[in-house]
């Protein structure tokens, strides 16, 4: 699995392209409690590490 097929799986999956930008704009304006559904963090130098490791 490329790092592009990954990124896509775990951030868009559940949503559709056309409902993205719904979602964006209700987080802005604090309608969404994103943190809500957060449950891992993971820094970015660690996620450079795994999409190099998965190609």
């Amino acid at each position: 699995m490329s790092s592009s097929v990954w990124f896509h799986k775990a951030l868009m999956s559940c949503y559709r392209s056309s409902e993205l930008p719904e979602y964006v704009e209700h987080y802005m304006k604090s309608e969404f409690p994103l943190k809500d559904f957060i449950t891992h963090t993971m820094s970015l130098d660690l996620i450079s590490i795994y999409t190099l490791t998965i190609r």
